[in-house]
């Protein structure tokens, strides 16, 4: 359990996780990380992870119209 003495101290980002019991490892997932091109690749990778039958959920910022594109479950974005 995870007590008021992990918030307050400034415990590493890795002793919390094991403390939470690994949630990390538990999905499948891809982080696209760099400086240009992550929006098209976010996309291009959600789609083929969906074309071969599995479910995707990008979450990208900023949005380019509304707010509620950036957090897109198989390639809906949400309401």
């Amino acid at each position: 359990r995870l007590g008021m003495a992990a918030a307050v101290t400034a415990m590493p980002c890795a002793d919390l996780l094991s403390l939470l019991g690994e949630p990390q490892r538990r999905f499948q997932h891809i982080h696209v990380a760099g400086s240009k091109g992550k929006g098209s690749t976010s996309a291009l990778l959600g789609a083929a992870v969906e074309e071969a039958g599995w479910r995707s959920a990008v979450l990208s910022s900023p949005h380019v119209e509304c707010v509620t594109e950036r957090v897109r479950f198989n390639r809906e974005p949400i309401s």
